[in-house]
């Protein structure tokens, strides 16, 4: 959407920079975008989540012409790996991932030419600093262990209009607190696992919903998942998972209880699970998880 930050500072403006030529749709319908891939001759597109599954989902998706295309992306909210996967398989490409803000642009990309890895957003981009700190006592933590996001760099914006107490928050010694959870590995990829406000404290212990919601995925029966921190008496919050099966599939809570039992540590398995038939999403495809918290509280 042009609205979002990655569809106006990137698909729209990073083009016409560079002299594309740029086709704009009035709204996405999956048949549509295909055809024009064919008709077109289109080279690059640029989509969120949703959108993929979505082209995915439809009948016939061999009878479209897609051997123009040299690049697809994607932004805005997490892509699984099972959808990079199944992207891959359908259309031969690895698509490119990356993460930004309306804060700041975009911070992290997957190279066009190098490894592009699932489940990663990529290094940061020339000019940006990245730090994975434990917000408590503000220090780095260890490479491949989860804390918060804080980026620095000439993309990062000054502060928020007329809100100096909510800025002293949010900038800590020059770093921008993004909000988001994640890790670096041994390469300087990033690894977004989700917003703070999500993460699942049960019994003293954060569970991260992303790897959950990964494992979930790679079932086969499976379109997508989500996963929540529901009220518990006794450890604070439990592990809940809503599930969106595939056309034609059968799977019991059981099913993918057990299923995460041997993929995952026990207090990281789902204590409730709930078929549903989607995931409430924004314009963006972002999930709503603050609505899927109240489906829980309304039972």
């Amino acid at each position: 959407p042009l609205y979002h930050i990655h569809g106006i500072g990137v698909a729209l403006c990073g083009s016409l920079y560079v002299g594309n030529f740029t086709i704009l749709k009035k709204k996405f319908v999956a048949e549509d975008v295909l055809e024009t891939i064919a008709k077109r001759k289109v080279t690059l597109f640029m989509g969120v989540p949703t959108m993929y599954f979505k082209l995915l989902e439809l009948e016939g998706l061999e009878k479209y012409d897609t051997s123009s295309m040299r690049l697809f992306v994607s932004g805005s909210a997490p892509l699984s790996r099972e959808l990079f996967s199944k992207l891959k398989k359908a259309f031969g490409h690895e698509i490119l991932e990356r993460a930004g803000m309306s804060e700041s642009m975009m911070n992290f990309s997957n190279p066009y030419d190098g490894d592009r890895v699932p489940g990663s957003v990529g290094p940061c981009l020339p000019g940006v600093k990245v730090r994975i700190v434990n917000l408590e006592i503000f220090e780095d933590v260890p490479v491949g262990t989860e804390g918060e996001i804080l980026i620095k760099g000439p993309n990062v914006f000054s502060g928020y209009w007329n809100k100096p107490s909510y800025n002293k928050q949010v900038f800590k010694d020059g770093w921008f607190v993004t909000g988001d959870v994640g890790k670096i590995d041994e390469k300087n990829y990033v690894y977004i696992i989700g917003r703070s406000k999500d993460v699942i404290k049960s019994g003293g212990i954060n569970i991260y919903p992303r790897e959950i919601e990964d494992v979930v995925e790679s079932m086969p029966e499976v379109k997508e998942c989500a996963v929540v921190g529901v009220p518990d008496k006794e450890f604070g919050e439990s592990v809940k998972a809503y599930v969106v099966l595939n056309p034609g599939s059968k799977l019991k809570d059981d099913d993918v209880v057990n299923f995460c039992k041997e993929k995952l540590a026990s207090f990281k398995k789902p204590k409730f699970v709930e078929f549903i038939d989607a995931i409430p999403k924004n314009t963006m495809g972002k999930m709503l998880k603050e609505e899927l918290r109240k489906m829980h509280k309304g039972k």
